[in-house]
């Protein structure tokens, strides 16, 4: 059986394709994520999506990798920076980049070869944001505990993620004041 041609990784069809896959995911949610909507969105022929993807996993497992790469590379920005642990917070906790990460988890659960990809990328995340964290730690001199560094990261992780999440789905009860001491407690780790 013959393969379908792909075309080129560099075309900027493709970036389209991408991008407009991208934008339903947030607006609407993986599910809404069609050929027929992705053409829409890109104003091009839906048939046109399979000479670049051959599948929607495909597409899905591309763009994945390129959320990833824009995640790792906003992370190696932060490290050195004056102020990690807020720029950390700030892009963990960006509504856009929760949403995004929520809906691949969500596409995750239910077609292993994603649940793949985020594994693999999810521990490289992980990894960068462990480096800012221990950076940050070691500036003030936290090394004596080898744990805490581990510990910050999973709960900065997992709280900005939250908040973000009830933010946007309007749960506000107790969230100004948990930010608050988030806010206070990144204070005494950066000055």
């Amino acid at each position: 059986m013959a393969s379908r041609r792909s075309g080129s990784e560099n075309s900027a069809t493709r970036a389209a394709i991408l991008e407009a896959a991208y934008e339903i995911m947030i607006e609407n949610g993986y599910a809404a994520v069609t050929a027929r909507s992705i053409a829409a969105k890109a104003n091009l022929r839906s048939n046109l999506l399979h000479y670049y993807f051959r599948t929607m996993d495909e597409l899905f497992i591309e763009l994945y990798r390129q959320v990833a790469g824009d995640f790792a590379e906003q992370r190696r920005g932060i490290l050195g920076s004056e102020r990690p642990l807020t720029a950390l917070w700030d892009v963990t906790s960006d509504p856009r980049n929760v949403t995004i990460i929520y809906e691949f988890v969500a596409l995750g659960n239910h077609r292993k070869e994603i649940r793949a990809e985020i594994s693999k990328y999810g521990n490289e995340l992980r990894d960068l944001n462990l480096s800012i964290v221990t950076e940050t730690l070691n500036r003030k001199g936290l090394t004596w505990l080898p744990w805490l560094a581990p510990l910050v990261t999973i709960v900065l992780e997992s709280v900005a993620r939250s908040l973000s999440l009830h933010g946007a789905l309007g749960v506000t009860s107790g969230r100004e004041e948990a930010l608050s001491i988030i806010r206070r407690v990144m204070d005494l780790l950066e000055s």
